[in-house]
């Protein structure tokens, strides 16, 4: 049975868009008059890669509008349907019938697909985002298995966690940076605007200024003569960020420079940790062989330096080598982590152990998180005051002088 996408009147005259199945164009026409639908327009929906924009076509426009995270809420409803008992088919006419509009398409083609005898990684595959290869990946061992429910769940739990993290990141970034634009745009009006007016009243005294004040004077003359110069330098850097983004070799740099800053690094190690066991509790979990797991999340490692790591670390795994040796000389994990990985695979439950030291990992984040948010926000409002400090210090100076001469 195929998808299609439709565009009608209803009885009221009102243009309505949605999809439908069909065994043919005919059929779904047929099935749009049953619901008091007259059809305008008819397309096949068909599964078409997330990134491709090039289709114009309603069906292809359809499953574009797709997101990731409708990708994850499949996941979740039909992994629950499927553990309740029902069938493939039964949970996935029974989701699509919960799924929001924007996601509906990708319901009734996976559907469809698998009414063709297709298997459901089969089906979703064609119109996975690239970074969902490992989801498949992990999907179609479990289909092998016989675990989908189990692992759909598993696929929708590592998204969530994903998810969190990656918002509690955001979150902990977003009020710094506002607070870093507003301080930055306070201190250079009151240099570009203020000073230079305050400081000319002082033009026609045969005195010299105090040092701090010529030092806010010099300061505040090169921000008005370079200002526009320094704004498309800045503009040029963020232009151009993407595209050195790009290179290889420069994410290489860039990499090998933040493992090296004293706080950041710290941090960031302890993220690609995270997303390393969890990444590969998950795939484990699902039933995807060690060496072919392990090279799927280093796929998805974001430092090249790690990435790398874990690519060596498959080699040898493949070659006969131990996993907690090689990890061990990578001196990839901390040394928690490395014992729970350890007890993990001498106890033959390594996903299981893997996935606690990834939460022990997720705990340290969270908690280094809100310390540094507890400390970065009282130290951007000193910062900033230290500054406003020094330029009403610098103005009031010159007066002070004057009072005194004419004392």
């Amino acid at each position: 049975m195929a998808v299609y996408s439709y565009t009608a009147l209803d009885s009221a005259g009102r243009r309505v868009k949605g999809v439908i199945e069909g065994d043919t164009a005919r059929a779904a026409r047929t099935n749009l008059r049953a619901q008091a639908l007259v059809p305008i327009e008819l397309s096949p929906l068909e599964l078409a890669p997330l990134a491709s924009n090039a289709s114009s076509s309603g069906g292809r426009s359809a499953l574009n509008r797709v997101r990731a995270a409708d990708y994850d809420l499949f996941c979740r409803l039909v992994g629950s349907l499927l553990e309740a008992g029902l069938e493939l088919s039964a949970a996935l006419q029974s989701a699509a019938k919960q799924a929001s509009p924007r996601a509906r398409p990708l319901y009734l083609a996976v559907h469809a697909e698998v009414q063709q005898g297709k298997s459901l990684s089969e089906a979703l595959a064609a119109s996975a985002r690239s970074r969902s290869t490992l989801s498949l990946a992990a999907l179609a061992a479990g289909e092998r298995t016989g675990n989908i429910a189990q692992v759909l769940l598993a696929i929708a739990d590592h998204a969530e966690r994903r998810a969190e993290l990656r918002s509690r990141v955001k979150m902990a970034l977003v009020y710094p940076a506002v607070l870093s634009v507003v301080a930055i745009g306070v201190v250079t009006g009151l240099m570009a605007y203020v000073v230079p007016e305050v400081v000319r009243v002082f033009d026609g005294f045969q005195q010299e200024l105090p040092l701090l004040t010529r030092v806010l004077v010099g300061l505040s003359d090169g921000l008005n003569d370079w200002g526009s110069a320094l704004l498309l330098v800045v503009l040029a850097v963020f232009a151009g960020a993407p595209i050195l983004a790009a290179r290889a070799d420069t994410r290489l740099a860039v990499d090998r420079l933040t493992m090296r800053l004293p706080i950041i690094a710290n941090m960031r190690k302890t993220m690609q940790r995270e997303q390393f066991l969890d990444t590969l509790a998950m795939l484990l979990g699902g039933g995807v062989p060690l060496v072919e797991a392990l090279q799927g999340t280093a796929a998805v490692m974001t430092s090249e330096v790690m990435k790398a790591s874990v690519l060596r670390i498959a080699r040898e795994v493949e070659s006969g080598r131990s996993l907690e040796a090689s990890l061990e000389d990578a001196q990839l994990l901390s040394p928690v982590s490395l014992q729970l990985v350890a007890a993990g695979v001498e106890g033959a439950r390594l996903e299981v152990m893997l996935a606690r030291a990834a939460n022990l990992e997720r705990e340290q984040i969270k908690q280094r998180l809100a310390l540094a948010l507890a400390l970065l926000e009282p130290a951007m409002i000193i910062l900033m005051g230290g500054f406003v400090l020094l330029i009403v210090i610098a103005i009031l100076l010159p007066v002070f002088e004057l009072n005194r001469l004419v004392a």
